[in-house]
């Protein structure tokens, strides 16, 4: 049904037509290198609200941002604050924050994940170290991630301190429990040093992120075995069409494409082992090796053996 507007509707129209032109002219003039898509949205932001008006992206759907900024490979709904990691790169993914990486031109990379329970900061949840100091970073929305890339004097402590843990987790000398404590201590000191946190109430967004969470729990925990759409949407109890959408919207790709990137990312160990091929592809999932190859070429950008023959 087609509804035709009256003067005054088509006049508020026009008039927001004109903010988001001008709003677009704004982000056009500031991007330059340097310049993050964090800032151009902060400014599309606030430009948008010193018009009277709102920004319609803002928590539609959990969109976390009032523009969709995309960059290089990323067609549409680019979410502001994407960082494009260079060697000896440091990303701190917060607690509980969903979090996924992408290699650019296929080319690869290794990294290394440290992965702690914020306990060994606060030590007993009613301390007040976690009340002040832990807790309000921890559940803050608007703080998924910082990258420390060198960019600022503190980062290379936090980076000293990085690296210390990861020797002293790999030599396991005598105290390294508490050694490793005490320069997780410190990187913490070092984050509520240059970080601004405002704890918000992030239950309106809750049972989109509950859900996202149990189907890359699910795929993670199956990923071996044959997974169908109708498997997924049973296990959070939705309809599939709405598990669908509901996928794509927050992760910007499809169930099908993470599922079979997921795979081929857990199929590296074995391939680099040099087990035989139609092993790998069924220990990945997969239901068969020539399958398993054109998949395998679409991701990474060459066959199993050609990337097995450059590691």
């Amino acid at each position: 049904m087609i509804t035709i507007k009256n003067e005054r509707e088509l006049e508020v129209m026009r008039q927001a037509c004109k903010i988001t032109a001008a709003a677009r002219a704004l982000a056009g003039e500031m991007v330059r290198p340097g310049v993050s898509t964090k800032a151009i949205d902060q400014a599309v932001h606030d430009f948008i609200v010193s018009q009277g008006a709102k920004p319609s992206f803002l928590n539609y759907g959990g969109y976390p941002a009032s523009a969709c900024i995309s960059v290089n490979s990323t067609v549409i709904h680019g979410i502001p604050g994407h960082y494009t990691l260079k060697e000896g790169d440091i990303v701190f993914n917060n607690s509980n924050a969903l979090h996924s990486g992408a290699m650019e031109n296929h080319q690869d990379c290794s990294y290394i994940p440290v992965t702690f329970d914020p306990r060994l900061i606060y030590g007993f949840f009613q301390s007040t170290i976690n009340s002040k100091y832990v807790d309000p970073v921890i559940q803050d929305p608007r703080l998924p991630a910082v990258c420390i890339d060198q960019s600022e004097t503190w980062h290379s402590a936090f980076r000293e301190h990085l690296l210390a843990i990861i020797s002293l987790d790999q030599k396991k000398p005598e105290f390294y429990e508490l050694d490793i404590t005490i320069h997780l201590q410190m990187m913490w000191r070092l984050l509520l040093s240059h970080i601004t946190y405002e704890p918000q109430d992030t239950q309106e967004n809750s049972p989109d992120y509950d859900r996202l969470k149990k189907i890359l729990s699910y795929i993670e925990e199956n990923y071996s075995h044959p997974i169908t759409l109708k498997d997924i949407s049973g296990h959070i109890h939705l309809c599939e069409s709405e598990c669908t959408r509901l996928f794509k919207r927050h992760m910007n790709t499809t169930l099908f494409t993470y599922l079979q990137e997921y795979r081929i990312e857990r199929s590296l160990e074995d391939l680099c082992k040099g087990t035989q091929i139609s092993i790998v592809a069924e220990n990945a999932g997969f239901s068969d090796s020539n399958y398993y190859s054109k998949v395998f070429a679409k991701v990474k950008g060459c066959s199993p053996r050609e990337y097995r023959k450059r590691q």
